[in-house]
């Protein structure tokens, strides 16, 4: 507040005014006050020096006085405040007047700040609003707000200091939720913020821990199944206080482990085949099934594998395949050759290991061929365990024949008609089969006065009968060829017989006795030995007594206890035999007329075929 004084003529009489004295309060009242001395005061100082002589007495005011009040003001650290004084005059409201105001010996408005001062309103009364407290620490500072007035030509300057009171600011954290669930051992980061910039503090409880590493925090996950409680904390300083906990939860899941299947490729040898499993970590308990079951298998096939960790800690599942591939065997072929016996002809197949299932065909057919010719042969195992295969031609060759040519006894004359019997019968094979196609050609040795018949084919029992007629007298003997031709399917090799033919003058008692073919079963049974004695004119010789061996055996008469079969009117005599069962053969047939006073004796022969 400035003072003013009136400076009375009187004081010079005591020794007041001397020129020393005025300077300085001249000088005084020119630097504190914004008044000018009136007219009249300056006349009064208008001598120089003690021979001065004052002008007449006078007073004049040089600006009202003023007082001026700060609020106290309150704010929080790092906000801002709002700062107010008011200005009095003889406790009216000085309106108008602009304040200064520093907060902390800092100005904080006018000249370099940028901000313009308030000015007083009506009342008297100027706020700064908005005034930073950045710089300004927690506190209460009594003479913190220093307001001033310059003052002016109708007021005396001011000035005033006030209470400054800055709280602590209030924070609050930031803290994102992290991933969860989390695996167990698995780390990820956090890095929690105060809005202050404080650090912030995080602690970890449950099935974690949490290591600082500067502003953020690693986190380990220490358990599959408890979950891991985060807490993120700042217990505040001088001007910030603690902000709120904030709590993060993350749930606890299985680490998840690596499966490697392998041993996934093997080959059946009767025992099982588990695949390898290997996990990482290693040495996890796991459960495994091959195509559902938890049994390896055995057999060759395909099967699905499905390994799954059983462990508290980690999990982890890994499909694959496992192949059991059969294993290999070796097949052999034998057999491979047979003759013709009117049964089929299986080749022998060997595997090793022994006794493995296996199919065969034979030129595509999967029966045995019976009929004589090449085949193509492949067989494959079927066994499920195994695979192998072979192939190897079968021969199958045509049976051996040979033809039996019944020797004749005939007249000389001209126009004697020949009959010609021969059959054909097979050997050397077992079982022996009957030769049922096929022809036989008969021709003459020694040019007899007779024409060659026409081939002629055989008969089921494999006999053939032809005859010629002489066309002049005969003067034999002659020799009778026999030629047998196979017909189709070629199951038979041909073959040659030959007999003679002898001519006897007409009239001559001769006889011809032919024996028909005959057949059997390797089973046993009835057969019938038939033979048919004829004269040389080929007529019937009836009622003669016509003996059998077979396969140099008496069948009747003697000590066989059979009766000899007698001739009919045709000159047939037939016996019925039983064979016992045996072995497939061709067996001869011998039959005998032993003659007498009206014919003379003959025989003839035939084959006895089993099979």
């Amino acid at each position: 507040m400035r003072v003013l004084r009136l400076l009375p003529s009187r004081l010079r009489g005591q020794g007041f005014v001397e020129y020393g004295l005025v300077v300085a309060v001249v000088a005084l009242v020119m630097m504190v006050g914004a008044n000018r001395l009136s007219g009249a005061e300056s006349a009064y100082f208008t001598g120089i020096g003690p021979t001065l002589a004052p002008a007449a007495p006078t007073y004049a005011a040089i600006g009202a006085p003023t007082v001026l009040s700060v609020a106290t003001a309150t704010g929080t650290y790092g906000g801002t405040v709002s700062l107010s004084a008011t200005l009095t005059s003889a406790g009216t409201g000085v309106s108008g007047k602009m304040l200064s105001f520093m907060l902390n010996g800092t100005a904080v408005c006018g000249g370099a700040t940028g901000v313009t001062c308030p000015v007083t309103n009506a009342s008297g009364t100027a706020t700064l609003s908005n005034v930073s407290l950045a710089t300004i620490d927690v506190g209460t500072y009594a003479t913190g707000i220093v307001a001033s007035f310059q003052g002016d030509a109708n007021y005396q300057l001011a000035t005033a200091t006030g209470t400054l009171i800055v709280n602590q600011a209030a924070q609050s954290i930031t803290f994102a939720q992290p991933t969860s669930p989390a695996a167990y051992q698995s780390t990820f980061s956090i890095a929690p913020t105060a809005s202050s910039g404080l650090q912030t503090l995080v602690t970890a409880s449950g099935g974690c821990t949490a290591v600082q590493s500067g502003s953020s925090y690693t986190v380990t996950m220490t358990s599959s199944t408890t979950d891991c409680v985060l807490t993120a904390t700042q217990p505040g300083n001088t001007d910030f206080s603690s902000a709120p906990p904030v709590t993060r939860t993350v749930h606890a899941s299985k680490a998840q482990a690596s499966i490697t299947i392998t041993n996934t490729t093997q080959t059946y040898n009767g025992s099982p085949k588990p695949v390898a499993v290997s996990t990482n970590p290693t040495g996890l308990a796991y459960t495994i099934t091959y195509s559902g079951s938890p049994t390896p298998p055995t057999n060759a096939g395909t099967y699905a594998v499905s390994v799954t960790i059983n462990d508290t800690q980690y999990q982890g599942t890994q499909n694959a395949t496992l192949v059991v591939q059969q294993a290999p065997v070796s097949v052999t072929l034998s057999n491979l050759t047979g003759t013709y016996n009117g049964t089929p002809h299986p080749v022998t197949v060997t595997t090793s290991p022994v006794g493995l299932a296996t199919t065969t065909t034979y030129s595509g057919n999967s029966t045995p061929p019976t009929n004589a010719g090449s085949y193509a042969v492949s067989t494959a195992v079927t066994d499920p365990n195994y695979q192998g295969s072979a192939t190897a031609t079968l021969t199958v060759s045509p049976a051996t024949t040979n033809v039996l040519v019944d020797a004749k006894t005939v007249s000389s004359a001209k126009n004697t008609v020949v009959t010609l019997t021969a059959s054909v019968y097979a050997s050397g094979t077992s079982p022996v089969p009957s030769v049922g196609q096929g022809s036989i050609t008969f021709s003459f040795g020694g040019n007899p006065p007779c024409t060659a018949p026409a081939p002629v084919t055989v008969s089921a029992t494999g006999a053939a009968t032809a005859t010629c007629t002489f066309n002049k007298a005969a003067s034999g003997p002659y020799t009778i060829n026999a030629s047998y031709t196979p017909g189709a399917p070629a199951n038979f090799s041909s073959s040659n017989g030959s007999a003679t033919l002898t001519t006897v003058a007409n009239g001559s008692k001769n006889t011809n006795l032919t024996v028909s073919p005959a057949h059997g079963s390797v089973s046993g049974g009835q057969v019938t030995l038939s033979a048919t004695l004829l004269n040389i004119s080929n007529s019937a010789v009836a009622g003669k007594s016509i003996s059998f061996t077979v396969n140099g055996s008496p069948v009747c008469g003697g000590s066989t206890g059979v009766t000899c079969p007698t001739t009919s009117a045709s000159g047939v005599a037939t016996l019925a035999i039983n064979l016992g069962p045996g072995a497939s053969s061709t067996y001869p047939i011998t039959a005998t007329w032993a003659g007498d006073a009206s014919a003379l004796a003959s025989n003839g022969s035939a084959r006895l075929t089993v099979n």
